[in-house]
């Protein structure tokens, strides 16, 4: 039954045996040393130890301000970044449709026809 329940796991049949052993075992004592060196075999066996972790990069365009950026979700803060009006370019300009952007009033219609280059 317990071998059953740690079926999906990498481990050692010597181990399982081991833990089975110990969990069936009505003596405290010979339990408690058969879980020790279930332990020991599992240590033992062990693939691989981490001893540090890749850092992840980003970057962004310098025009790009970026409020905060969290390292579990960069794009958390994503709706406060912002390009300053003086160095928005036309693709900048256009938004997106249903957003308002700050210090833009322009209808989003305009705003469209304005970065096309035309009215409509």
């Amino acid at each position: 039954m317990a071998a059953a329940r740690r079926a999906g796991r990498k481990a050692d049949r010597t181990a399982t045996a081991a833990i089975d052993s110990a969990t069936a075992s009505t003596d405290p004592a010979k339990s408690r040393a058969t879980f020790r060196r279930a332990y020991e075999i599992i240590l033992n066996d062990a693939p691989a130890v981490w001893l540090y972790e890749l850092r992840q990069m980003a970057g962004a365009h310098k025009r790009i301000r970026i409020t905060g950026m969290r390292a579990d979700a960069w794009w958390a803060g994503l709706p406060d970044w912002s390009i300053p009006e003086g160095e928005r370019i036309a693709r900048d300009r256009i938004g997106l449709p249903g957003a308002s952007q700050v210090g833009d009033r322009q209808p989003e219609n305009k705003r469209v026809a304005n970065a096309a280059g035309g009215a409509r």
